[in-house]
């Protein structure tokens, strides 16, 4: 319980498990990989995390010119990205939640097929189980479920 993993420039960590109440922390130049979140929390500060499972309870936060690569979001798990950050090859699965904003760079896939939000724009964003898009000023959205 309240264990935490610092991930540094230059340093990599792979196959781990972050627990309830535990936390990864990723840092700009550290890269992280086969991560399965089981209820604590993966912040990506700068760094990049590939292939990351979030399960219910879990969370992936995403800022600082992070970026994220084929993260699957579970029914129950979130996966949060910050306005200056990147999200690639995202599976959202139901019942898993996106957080992000239209100034953020985000692609994959969910129920209702290909999503994407790009140069202010957003499309089939699929936002339930405590989702939310925010439409900045001049931004737009199009064939987006809100459930």
């Amino acid at each position: 319980n309240s264990g935490h993993q610092y991930v540094y420039s230059g340093g990599s960590a792979t196959d781990i498990i972050i627990d309830r109440f535990g936390n990864q922390i990723v840092y700009s130049g550290g890269r992280v990989s086969n991560t399965t979140i089981n209820g604590g929390e993966q912040l990506v500060i700068g760094g990049h995390a590939i292939s990351t499972t979030i399960t219910s309870g879990g969370k992936q936060t995403v800022h600082t010119s992070g970026s994220v690569t084929s993260t699957t979001i579970n029914n129950g798990g979130t996966l949060m990205i910050a306005s200056d950050s990147t999200g690639t090859d995202i599976v959202q699965n139901g019942g898993g939640a996106i957080i992000t904003d239209t100034a953020a760079t985000v692609s994959g896939s969910n129920t209702n097929g290909e999503f994407s939000v790009a140069d202010g724009r957003a499309s089939n964003m699929l936002l339930e189980n405590g989702g939310s898009l925010t439409v900045l000023p001049g931004h737009s959205v199009k064939d987006t479920m809100v459930g």
